[in-house]
Parts: C-alpha cells; sequence; structure tokens
C-alpha cells in the first residue's frame, strides 16, 4: 500500500478542511487497485443491507469508527422521522443485534458513546447551521447530565455511507431508553410510570394516541406502559386539568396532579432555546405514580427548531398553556419560583460564554473536517459553510429579554 505521488509539501489542516483527494495503490504479487482517500476528523459510520430500507426493520451490518477505535456490528435499521421521513435524504434508527437476521436486542461499545443499544442518525436538512440541535442539547446537559433521569443526549456528528454510497453529514444521538430513565427515580418507577410524547394523533400511526386538550388532531402518543397499565390512564387527570375552566379549581389541583418544578424547569428552557416545536410536538410527558395518583413531569426531545429558527424572532414567547396560566394565577408563588430557578441557570448553565465556546468547536469540527463541503455537493446545497453566529447573537439578546421579563413577572 502506497501514495502514487510525493504528498509530502501539503499542509495537513489545508488537507483536511479542503477535502484533498490522495491516490493510493494498493498491490500484491497478483493484482493491483488504485482509490482515493479523503482525511476527516469526525466519526464514520458504514451500513450495509441486502434488503431495501423502509419503515420496518431490516437487517444491516454496521462500521462505526473512530480515530484509532472502531465496531462492526450486527444491526437492524428503519427509516424514522416526521418531516424528514418523506424527504430525500433519510433519517435512520439503529439497534444493535446479537444475530445477522436482525434479532436478538444487544448492546454494543461504540466509539465515544460507550454502550448503546440504539443510535439515531439525523439528517439535519432543516437546520442550515447544522448546530441548533446539537448545542441545545449540550447547554441543556450542564443542567441536566446524561446521568440524571431524562437528562440530556450525547451528540456527535458523522458522516455517513449507505451500502458504500455517501449520504452525507448526520448527526448521531443515542435516543431515551424509558425503562432505563425510569429506573433512575427508583428500582419500581418502570413497574407503575407511564410515558407519552405529544405530536400529531392519526388512525394511520403505529403508536396509540389520545387527543389533547388544546389544538384539534394534537395531543399524546404512548410511549411506554408497563404490563397491566391502560394505556392512557395516567394522563387522564392531566389533560381534564388542562380543560378545567375554573381557575380555582385549577389553582387547587394542579400541585397535585403536576411536578411544579418539573415543569418551571421545563418551561424556562422553553423560553430561552426559543423552542417552537416542543410543546404540541416533541415534548415527552412522564407520568409517575405517588401517594395514590399519578404526578405529572415533562423533559425534551428533537430540539433542531431551537435558537432562532428562521422566522421566529428572538422576542417571541413560546406558550406552554399549563405554565402560562399557573403564572397568571402564580399559583404557589411560581413566579418567584421561576425568577429563583432563572437566576441559578445564568449563573453556569445560560450564559452566553458556554452558547459561544460550544459554537466555536461545532464551527470548528463542521467546517475544517470538510465535512459540510461534501454534503453540500452530495446534496446540491448552496451553502457549504456552517456559521453559527445567528445562534450566538440569539442566544445573547433572548438571554438578556428573559433576565428582564422574568424579573418584571416576579
Amino acid at each position: 500500500l502506497c501514495f502514487v505521488d510525493d504528498y509530502t509539501y501539503d499542509w495537513k489542516q489545508d488537507a483536511v478542511r479542503d477535502g484533498y483527494e490522495y491516490q493510493v495503490i494498493a498491490y500484491t504479487d497478483e493484482e493491483f487497485s488504485y482509490f482515493d482517500i479523503v482525511f476527516t476528523g469526525i466519526m464514520q459510520v458504514s451500513i450495509y443491507a441486502d434488503e431495501p430500507f423502509s419503515a420496518e426493520d431490516v437487517p444491516v451490518q454496521a462500521v462505526i469508527s473512530d480515530a484509532g477505535e472502531a465496531l462492526s456490528s450486527h444491526a437492524r435499521t428503519h427509516y424514522r422521522g416526521g418531516v424528514t421521513f418523506h424527504g430525500a435524504k433519510k433519517a435512520y434508527r439503529l439497534e444493535f443485534t446479537k444475530n445477522a437476521d436482525g434479532t436478538g436486542k444487544t448492546i454494543a461499545q461504540v466509539p465515544r458513546f460507550g454502550q448503546v443499544k440504539t443510535l439515531n442518525l439525523i439528517p439535519m436538512m432543516i437546520d442550515k447551521t447544522f448546530m441548533r440541535d446539537r448545542v441545545t442539547w449540550a447547554l441543556y446537559g450542564l443542567g441536566r447530565p446524561q446521568t440524571e433521569r431524562y437528562g440530556t443526549r450525547q451528540t456527535e456528528y458523522v458522516e455517513l455511507y449507505v451500502n458504500d454510497r455517501y449520504e452525507g453529514l448526520y448527526l448521531m444521538m443515542e435516543p431515551y431508553t424509558h425503562e432505563t430513565e425510569l429506573a433512575k427515580k427508583s428500582a419500581d418507577a418502570p413497574g407503575t410510570s407511564c410515558v407519552y410524547r405529544t405530536g400529531s394523533v392519526r388512525d394511520d400511526k403505529d403508536r396509540a394516541g389520545r387527543l389533547g386538550a388544546y389544538i384539534e388532531e394534537r395531543g399524546y402518543e404512548l410511549h411506554y406502559e408497563p404490563e397491566g397499565a391502560v394505556q392512557f390512564a395516567a394522563i387522564e387527570d392531566f389533560i381534564a386539568l388542562c380543560k378545567e375552566e375554573d381557575d380555582a379549581v385549577f389553582a387547587q389541583k394542579l400541585p397535585q396532579i403536576v411536578d411544579i418544578d418539573s415543569m418551571t424547569y421545563y418551561f424556562l428552557h422553553l423560553q430561552a432555546f426559543g423552542m417552537i416545536d416542543n410543546v404540541f410536538n416533541n415534548l415527552f410527558v412522564i407520568a409517575d405514580w405517588e401517594k395514590g395518583g399519578y404526578k405529572i413531569r415533562f423533559a425534551p426531545w428533537d430540539m433542531d427548531m431551537t435558537m432562532g429558527t428562521p422566522g421566529h424572532p428572538y422576542d417571541m414567547w413560546v406558550y406552554f398553556p399549563p405554565m402560562d396560566r399557573a403564572l397568571d394565577l402564580n399559583v404557589g408563588g411560581v413566579r418567584e419560583k421561576m425568577l429563583t430557578m432563572w437566576q441559578a441557570l445564568r449563573q453556569d448553565v445560560l450564559t452566553n460564554e458556554n452558547v459561544d465556546r460550544f459554537i466555536a468547536q461545532y464551527m470548528h469540527e463542521l467546517n475544517d473536517s470538510g465535512a459540510v463541503v461534501r454534503n453540500a455537493q452530495r446534496w446540491e446545497m448552496e451553502s457549504d459553510y456552517a456559521d453559527g453566529h445567528e445562534i450566538v447573537s440569539f442566544a445573547a439578546d433572548r438571554f438578556s429579554l428573559l433576565d428582564q421579563v422574568f424579573a418584571d413577572m416576579a
């Protein structure tokens, strides 16, 4: 194996950033072949399948490689996502398996991730910066690390190949395993708690659905229930509370049904990140059995439409109806609680310095690896440079505005 020419005088940084192709010859005493090498600084994922992909699982061989570390494993995969499901650049869910036919779930040792069962490969076609989902999870994780219940998700940029065809730049992340997350509260929780996610409710969807209180055809999908549970029984009191017209009754029942701290914490991130797609969509609602009734808590999911998504200015309020009503009525002094919690987050979590640091890191990974250029060529995109400065500007303006808004409300 050797290089065809002398490339000694190329600058390594330029070669990686600009995607130089280096011709190599591989040979034995009997045969030879030429091929090109491109160097990159981010992880590579290859998926090989004998069957066409669809919404149903197909068996695959998955290879995930990082500098000096690699995994090759049996797995199964299918297309995932809402809007992205019908796009040209597909989203994938990858589950590791014991057997080549895609049966027998197992745990794999994935570079940078450690032991995982499942990975999502997100195409990032909505966000032209490629950074909104990742920076939001990173900031959320400063207050809710992955070791905590429904804490942050680890994310990494990867370049994906499907049957040796280059499919471009993706964000790889480990999704929640509900049984694992619930058990972080107590060993008994997976046997008593239920998990739902907000979204559209239609008959043609695989998951059972229940209409909510606010928007037509929007409600809750069942994501986890223990054996013997009755689908939406755990959330019925919460839905009824949201429909309650009497303010006094609402104020009385809210602390009984909803964990106010959890709702307030979620609400503060909802506002801080401008999470326009995380109330009636992409919101996990956890119903924990406590003291003879269910207590409702909240966790985020799929945060690509955040941090100044085009068309949504920095001063736009994100409505979260149960919290907005609690603030109007100041249930249990929630305004003061909210301000105290916000000021604590502003000390070392939601800071301009943290946003600057993460965006600088992601711009380096995306641009200096050459991945954005290759992705632009693959999908015929106009921009071949990832610029996160609009996120930095949005965060600075919005955090400062919320400082004043929350102080005034308290």
